[in-house]
């Protein structure tokens, strides 16, 4: 993938923006053609989106390109899907994140996880 002129790669890193990008991702992307992401979308700057965008690339949540300073995905992955899937929820992530959003991302999966998984039991009725 190939970062654009004077790109310092330096972006730090951002779970709700990374969340806001999967879910227009799951809206709009088509395997058949590839979606471009626009900074105005997220209201972040040019750097913010490519640099966010790369991270989704290297963790394997989604599929595509960054080619010429344009963002092209093709859609989630699996872990794509997965991770969204357990942050879709308001409250789940927003106890994740409180809990854990200064934490690795590893981490933070891992108590994202932990607290989707709490809360589906918790709808669970009891016999």
């Amino acid at each position: 993938m190939l970062a654009p002129k004077n790109w310092s790669g330096i972006v730090k890193r951002d779970m709700e923006l990374v969340r806001q990008i999967l879910l227009k991702l799951e809206q709009n992307c088509n395997v058949a053609s590839f979606y471009e992401l626009n900074p105005s979308e997220f209201q972040v700057s040019r750097e913010e989106l490519l640099g966010h965008s790369q991270l989704l690339l290297d963790r394997n949540l989604a599929t595509g390109q960054i080619a010429g300073g344009r963002v092209l995905f093709q859609g989630l992955t699996w872990e794509g899907h997965d991770f969204l899937d357990n942050s879709r929820d308001s409250t789940v992530w927003e106890a994740a994140m409180k809990a854990a959003g200064g934490f690795s991302f590893g981490i933070f999966v891992k108590v994202l996880v932990e607290t989707a998984t709490r809360y589906a039991l918790s709808k669970i009725p009891t016999f």
